[in-house]
């Protein structure tokens, strides 16, 4: 169990580093999928929240390195948002032009939220798990 679960540690580490191409318009990030199967009570759960302890440990200490940029990102995000707001009022009394609305929507639907990494999840549901995939840039 301990084997299985290393490697699907391993997997998660390896595959934003390397890439699999197999023609010049298809490539694939490596993927390990592992599934531990045994009967119930046979400790399934201690070895598995062993080995991921690593991974929690990886993500506290990269999201409290990293916390003072996703702040920063956070409040240019607000404030953009304020922004974008207020030129949709001022666009629609005819206190701005087209083009400075259209610039300040701009900015602010391509402004990138940095969030906190996740790495793993718990109790997941199709959709949920795929809104966080795309939260975490793949």
């Amino acid at each position: 169990m301990a084997g299985v679960a290393s490697l699907a540690l391993m997997s998660i580490a390896m595959q934003p580093r390397y890439k699999v191409i197999g023609k010049a318009d298809w490539e694939e990030q490596l993927a390990l999928y592992c599934m531990i199967v045994a009967e119930p009570s046979d400790r399934k759960s201690a070895v598995f929240n062993q080995i991921i302890k690593v991974i929690q440990s990886f993500e506290a200490e990269y999201n409290e390195h990293h916390s003072i940029n996703v702040l920063k990102s956070q409040e240019e995000h607000a404030s953009l948002e304020k922004k974008y707001k207020k030129a949709t009022k001022d666009y629609e009394s005819g206190k701005i032009t087209k083009d400075e609305y259209d610039e300040a929507f701009r900015k602010y639907s391509t402004h990138k939220v940095i969030k906190p990494i996740s790495l793993t999840l718990d109790d997941v549901t199709s959709e949920s798990l795929t809104n966080e995939i795309e939260s975490q840039d793949g």
